[in-house]
């Protein structure tokens, strides 16, 4: 008994062990199956639409050669004559159009018709302004398909006969078939006809005729990786974002239009594991239960998980526009809404920092421009007390005077080019009259209307004359130079150049360290140190000022401005303005 027992006990294990190896190999038979039908499916759907874009492909080329040799269309410049009467013009332009209106109403899947002649420039499309472009029609090929601003064309012209050096080869004139952006979008969801499955079109440029999403923008670029936009049809697959996919691919031949379909092999095999489950429940129901709670729990909480950690990693890399659009109705809805909520808190408080930094950027402005020398007044007017006796030069410093004063109190942000150099021009002008002086002023023509901040060169002059020219014996030349820099084609170099005794390499190191302080030290020129402040403020770090020796023995203080204005390269001409001490 004990023996027949053991052989049961045996032959039940042995039976459970088959009917576990049958269901295994039920398993695999299953989902070999159902992925082969998935992929059977998918490729039918592909063929079929690939079918229909071949359709509305020829159905353009057809119509255009319908088109091209219409009678009122070949001859509409030849019938008409200049001494005829407008009218006549006018009926032959209307027999055309509508000719065009015809052909797009009997066509479901065209969009316009055009036709363009290249002599006169005369264009009659099937809908007003449907291509307002002039060139759009300069750039047209002779014969074949291809893409626009997201819209497919084909295009043909008359004669379409071409003969080695004959008159003929010049086109008279153009058709162009614009096909039906609704249409080709309706042949596209023909293979995204299931919840799993997502499909592209692209045009000759590789540019889809719907909106990408980040997924798409990912599968087209694992699909060219994989060489799957140059084959005329190809079946691969790829990974994206940790899934495995499979693709299709089909190019048409004539217009390069390719269809793309892909799926995640996830979702095929959603069927067997449905299957899978009730199955192994019953063999093993058990584990069946434990596969079923880690699959609820992948899906309810690790992708839920997932998800607000990449949203995180978005913020901490300064994304703060990103947002958590779908709100599950669970807890996680609540923690992605105060994720939003906290995100936008975040970019409200960085933009209101990013204000009071202009406001304190603009009030700093404003009190850096008010800070001018009083003395230079007192000094102006004392020399005209001593020139008094000398009428004309009393009235050129009085004039100079006063275009000076003008421009320093004028209150605005920016001023241009050519209006710093007039002023620095009338500073240079009294100084010239007070001390020995000569200068030299040279600007690119083409820049003189660029916009830049006021009152630049002026502290740079009175910089070269207080502490170049007057520290040097018989020091009396300055050189201001205004050009546009080289090979770059919206930055300004700016120089101011004296013949005084100069400085030093370290203490040139030591004077830009100095200037790059936030608080003037005492011993730091005003001037420097103003206009330093307000480069670095307005334009950024790049355009501080540097110290150089000058060309003239002394010191040149240069500084480089981008000024986001597109400006052209001067032709050679300069304009120079030269003064000397009177």
């Amino acid at each position: 008994m004990k023996q027949t027992i053991k052989w049961l006990l045996a032959a039940f294990v042995g039976l459970l062990l088959v009917v576990l190896v049958f269901f295994v190999w039920l398993f695999n038979y299953t989902a070999n199956n159902m992925q082969n039908n998935v992929i059977h499916s998918t490729q039918k759907q592909l063929d079929h639409a690939a079918y229909l874009l071949e359709t509305e492909v020829k159905e353009a080329e057809l119509n255009a050669l319908s088109v091209i040799s219409d009678r009122r269309i070949r001859f509409f410049e030849a019938d008409r004559k200049p001494e005829e009467p407008d009218y006549r013009f006018t009926d032959q332009y209307s027999e055309v159009r509508n000719a065009l209106l015809g052909q797009v109403q009997n066509s479901e899947g065209i969009e316009s018709l055009a036709v363009y002649w290249q002599d006169s420039g005369q264009v009659i499309t099937s809908h007003e302004a449907v291509i307002d472009s002039p060139e759009f029609y300069q750039s047209l090929p002779k014969n074949g398909w291809f893409s626009d601003n997201n819209r497919l064309f084909f295009v043909t012209s008359y004669p379409y006969v071409y003969l080695p050096k004959s008159k003929l080869n010049a086109p008279q004139y153009y058709v162009i078939v614009e096909l039906s952006r609704y249409h080709l979008e309706e042949i596209r969801q023909i293979i995204a006809n299931t919840d799993h499955s997502r499909s592209l079109l692209l045009l000759p440029d590789l540019t889809g005729i719907s909106a990408e999403d980040d997924t798409d923008q990912g599968a087209l670029a694992a699909i060219r990786q994989d060489d799957g936009l140059t084959a005329d049809a190809k079946q691969g697959h790829f990974y994206l974002a940790g899934e495995d996919y499979l693709y299709f691919t089909n190019k048409n031949a004539k217009s390069q239009l390719r269809l793309i379909t892909y799926l995640p092999y996830s979702r095929i095999a959603e069927p067997v594991n449905r299957v899978a489950k009730i199955t192994f429940t019953v063999a093993l129901s058990v584990l069946a239960f434990a596969v079923i709670i880690g699959i609820l729990f992948y899906k309810n909480i690790s992708q839920q998980v997932k998800k607000l950690i990449a949203k995180f990693k978005q913020v901490e890399n300064g994304d703060f526009d990103t947002r958590i659009t779908e709100l599950p109705k669970n807890e996680f809805g609540y923690v992605f809404d105060q994720f939003n909520q906290m995100v936008s808190g975040g970019q409200r408080l960085m933009q209101s920092l990013a204000n009071e930094q202009r406001s304190r950027d603009v009030a700093e402005f404003k009190q850096l421009q008010f800070q001018i020398n009083p003395h230079f007044l007192y000094n102006s007017l004392a020399y005209i007390v001593s020139i008094s006796y000398n009428q004309e030069a009393v009235i050129d410093m009085a004039a100079h005077l006063s275009n000076y004063y003008r421009y320093s109190t004028k209150a605005r942000v920016t001023t241009t080019v050519g209006e710093e150099v007039h002023f620095a021009r009338n500073y240079l002008e009294i100084m010239a009259m007070r001390k020995n002086l000569d200068y030299t002023l040279e600007m690119d023509e083409t820049i003189q209307n660029v916009s830049i901040l006021p009152l630049l060169l002026q502290p740079l002059i009175e910089n070269a004359i207080e502490h170049g020219i007057e520290g040097r014996e018989g020091a009396h030349q300055i050189h201001v130079r205004l050009n546009l820099e080289s090979g770059e084609t919206g930055k300004i170099r700016i120089e101011v150049a004296d013949d005084g005794y100069g400085l030093t390499a370290s203490q040139i190191t030591q004077l830009e360290t100095d200037l790059a302080q936030k608080k003037r030290e005492k011993e730091i020129s005003v001037g420097l140190w103003n206009v330093n402040q307000r480069l670095v403020n307005h334009y950024g770090s790049e355009a501080a000022l540097r110290f150089s020796r000058s060309k003239l023995g002394g010191l040149a203080v240069t500084f480089i401005f981008d000024t986001q204005e597109k400006v052209e390269k001067p032709l050679g001409d300069k304009k120079v303005d030269k003064g000397e001490s009177v």
